[in-house]
């Protein structure tokens, strides 16, 4: 990924952190074409400007809805309880 500075720098500026969040989108985009993208990134909260610069990459029919989430660690529980109960589900424990 060729990014303009050091990703320590980058990540501490707005401009820099959506650099970040642009270019390590772009390998999930290219490589699984999601239909949709929940994003959590306080300093990037404008999910149009995160679409506006992935178009310079990516076609537009490409670019995926994308939704801005302000607590993520519902999101991670449910989905760690879940994995948890398919894991107990195949070995016959619930």
């Amino acid at each position: 990924m060729q990014l303009s500075d050091d990703c320590q720098h980058l990540a501490w500026s707005q401009a820099g952190v959506k650099e970040l969040v642009i270019k390590s989108l772009l390998p999930s985009i290219s490589l699984i074409g999601p239909d949709a993208i929940a994003l959590y990134s306080p300093m990037t909260p404008d999910t149009l400007e995160i679409e506006k610069g992935l178009l310079s990459f990516v076609p537009k029919e490409f670019i995926p809805t994308f939704y801005s989430i302000k607590e993520p660690w519902y999101y991670m529980l449910d989905g760690i309880t879940k994995l948890c109960d398919e894991h107990l589900d195949e070995k016959g424990e619930s």
